[in-house]
């Protein structure tokens, strides 16, 4: 009998990304997007996120880190690779109302956890039962590599 294995849907904030767009090195927030180039989780996406991101990544201090061929390529690769989820669940719950659309998408797609380096965030350390935890705690206590499906 085969397991199903399933490839765990996550949301990670545009501080998350941007960490991992601007480190020249390995980070907990670069083996989160490789995670995600490799099919070993999803990023769950919507129209409010994806603006967000797009309209940072535009900000000089990103720019003049960034190669724009970088960054196209990422946006790209991003859009074409996520999963975008039309938000049905609109609340206020977070201190920061910017925050809010990130949590509302969890909780519309179901996510596995929410992954984030902003403090708003990971000081509610849950939201409707889905984890909101750090690129470090994700990559080091938190995501198990799914075993392979057996005959």
């Amino acid at each position: 009998m085969k397991q199903i294995v399933s490839i765990p849907v996550v949301v990670v904030d545009t501080s998350t990304i941007i960490r991992a767009l601007l480190s020249k090195g390995p980070t907990y927030s670069n083996s989160i997007l490789v995670m995600g180039q490799v099919k070993k989780v999803v990023f769950a996406y919507s129209k409010e996120t994806f603006t967000e991101l797009s309209e940072t990544i535009q900000k000089s201090y990103i720019k003049s880190n960034v190669s724009p061929q970088t960054v196209a390529r990422f946006i790209a690769w991003y859009k074409y690779n996520g999963l975008l989820v039309e938000i049905t669940d609109n609340r206020s719950v977070s201190r920061d109302p910017n925050d809010d659309k990130f949590l509302n998408l969890a909780t519309s797609v179901q996510a596995s956890v929410i992954i984030s380096e902003d403090q708003d965030l990971l000081v509610l350390k849950k939201h409707q039962n889905i984890p909101i935890v750090s690129g470090e705690e994700f990559v080091t206590k938190i995501y198990i590599e799914p075993k392979s499906p057996t005959s």
